[in-house]
């Protein structure tokens, strides 16, 4: 059995070499790296997600338990992501292992009485914008 030829980069015909995306065109000399520039996934981060915002925009009672939908937006992308106050709780524990110091402060989880009250759940979603917010602020965690 023989073995695969590895062909460089450099020998490869310009046809094969991956262009631009047609949106990325009208603004070429943002997105092509200079020759002293590397190409490193912080820059890369930056050219694809300059402004990153994030908004809870709902918040919803299923199966007993509060559904909040977080609007995110990251240059011209726009997505939405579902999540119980337990996913935000688990992601801040994982956080606080690698960035104990720079953390925004997380809403306390309600033991004694109900965490679907409205009134709770307005002012838990108020809590957690601001903690998103101030999550996707830090750079050093970003």
């Amino acid at each position: 059995m023989s073995r695969p030829t590895l062909v460089s980069s450099d020998s490869l015909d310009e046809s094969f070499r991956p262009s631009l995306p047609s949106w990325a065109a009208a603004n070429r000399s943002l997105f092509q790296e200079s020759s002293d520039e590397a190409a490193t996934p912080a820059r890369r981060r930056f050219l694809e997600c300059t402004s990153t915002q994030v908004e809870i925009v709902n918040s919803e009672l299923q199966k007993g338990h509060v559904i909040y939908e977080i609007q995110v937006s990251c240059g011209f992308r726009q997505w939405a992501v579902y999540r119980r106050f337990r996913d935000f709780f688990y992601l801040d524990q994982q956080l606080r292992k690698y960035f104990t110091d720079v953390m925004p402060v997380l809403p306390p989880k309600r033991f004694l009485r109900s965490s679907t009250d409205p009134e709770f759940v307005d002012e838990r979603k108020g809590q957690l914008q601001i903690y998103l917010t101030s999550l996707v602020a830090n750079s050093t965690v970003w």
